[in-house]
């Protein structure tokens, strides 16, 4: 794992502080595909399947909305069958589909090409903004060989650029609503319309070279709210770990669950409402028992509503636990203080776990880690104070407010640690 990148600042509206995250991500190798600060609307992308759009008020802001998709506009959603295989293909050509009037076209791997003719397929990329859709069967281009023609699924709303309407969104979020609707959603909730004392950008990429942002506002003196997308540093080879995540307020009680949002947290519960819509995701797919044709899952604890786990095309999302606050290491780790006298900090991983309910009896599996985040106790520590551990330099946060003042924002001692180049 790897930080590469760091920057600091202070904003004085939530559109200063939206456009110098997208300038820091822009240098450090994101596409930005949609800035509009005078309606609130911002995308932008990184690789072929790491989108992320952010929505807020125009007038007086309080809340900055965080979307997940894997594209933008409509795009390829799913290959529903292999028209003609042609002939003279290899497994792992790459083909790109031909026709329609994307910005960029989709792309789909071969999985399987019996005596060079083309069987089975997967979407690699679902393509950026089709303004129109080619017809099936849809012809491709690439590869050894030549004739493969498909037919597809095209998802998101043609001719929109809106946050939540892209191909595949992760179904973490509405489209409309009022300010008030918007804290509900996952993202940087009830931190008001600036100015924010300070931000923090942290850069870098996971051992397999893929990459992260992550994100912490301080919108009052001493109060903090976190944000992330990237990609998780993955256990075994399945596909997907990009993840997403934001935070809010009432608490980080570290074994009670609540409607709080501690980044990715398994004790995340709803009451219902829009407020289910904070749910961290990632990506997945082709887990045991998992919905053929889900590519999310959710980090929660409870619901009380039956259309909590499903993204923005009806299909379920996989349950996940573990996170910042649920699990066996958040659970076990997450009290241990720190001695600043005798140099020990202890930190824990921030791990995510597949949880098969299916089954009988249920299981469990290690999906991975966040990469260069920790949880740790910061009860011996001040905002955003940097801690030297071997070669490394960890700056330290809150989750929220340290402390137990009786406000709404206090977090105790639970804090969150970033590796900083």
């Amino acid at each position: 794992m790897t930080a590469t990148a760091y920057a600091t600042g202070a904003s004085s509206t939530m559109s200063d502080f939206v456009t110098a995250l997208f300038s820091f991500a822009t240098t450090n190798g994101w596409t930005q595909l949609d800035l509009d600060t005078a309606n609130g609307e911002a995308s932008m992308h990184i690789g072929t399947t790491l989108f992320a759009q952010f929505r807020w008020a125009t007038s007086s802001p309080t809340s900055l909305a965080l979307y997940q998709a894997l594209g933008f506009g409509h795009g390829l959603a799913v290959v529903d069958s292999v028209a003609a295989g042609g002939t003279g293909y290899a497994v792992d050509d790459v083909l790109t589909l031909s026709g329609g009037s994307p910005t960029t076209a989709a792309t789909v791997r071969v999985l399987t090409a019996p005596g060079g003719v083309v069987a089975t397929v997967e979407v690699l990329s679902a393509g950026i903004d089709y303004g129109s859709t080619p017809s099936d069967p849809v012809s491709t281009t690439g590869g050894a060989g030549t004739g493969c023609t498909l037919n597809c699924t095209f998802r998101g709303t043609i001719g929109s650029t809106l946050p939540g309407e892209s191909c595949d969104d992760s179904g973490s979020g509405i489209v409309t609503g009022t300010d008030a609707t918007l804290s509900d959603l996952r993202g940087l909730a009830d931190i008001g319309s600036g100015p924010y004392s300070s931000h923090h950008f942290f850069a870098g990429t996971n051992a397999a070279g893929d990459p992260y942002l992550h994100v912490v506002i301080e919108f009052s003196s001493g109060v903090a709210r976190h944000m992330g997308i990237g990609h998780i540093e993955k256990i075994g080879n399945w596909k997907g770990g990009e993840y997403c995540y934001g935070s809010s307020n009432s608490g980080a009680s570290l074994s009670t669950p609540s409607t709080s949002l501690c980044m990715l947290d398994g004790l995340f519960a709803s009451t219902g409402g829009n407020t289910e819509h904070r749910t961290p995701t990632i990506r997945m797919e082709g887990f045991l028992d998992q919905d053929a044709a889900g590519k999310w899952g959710a980090l929660w604890v409870q619901t009380s509503s039956s259309g909590f786990l499903d993204d923005s095309a009806g299909n379920d999302r996989q349950r996940v636990q573990g996170g910042y606050r649920a699990g066996p290491i958040a659970a076990g780790l997450g009290w241990n203080a720190s001695n600043v006298g005798t140099a020990f900090v202890p930190m824990y991983d921030i791990v995510c776990m597949y949880w098969d309910n299916v089954s009988s009896p249920n299981k469990v599996a290690f999906m991975g880690a966040q990469p260069d985040v920790k949880g740790v106790n910061v009860k011996a520590f001040t905002f955003g104070e940097v801690v030297t551990i071997g070669s490394e330099d960890w700056m330290l946060f809150p989750m929220s407010r340290k402390g137990n003042t009786g406000d709404s924002n206090d977090s105790l001692n639970a804090g969150v640690a970033y590796l900083r180049p």
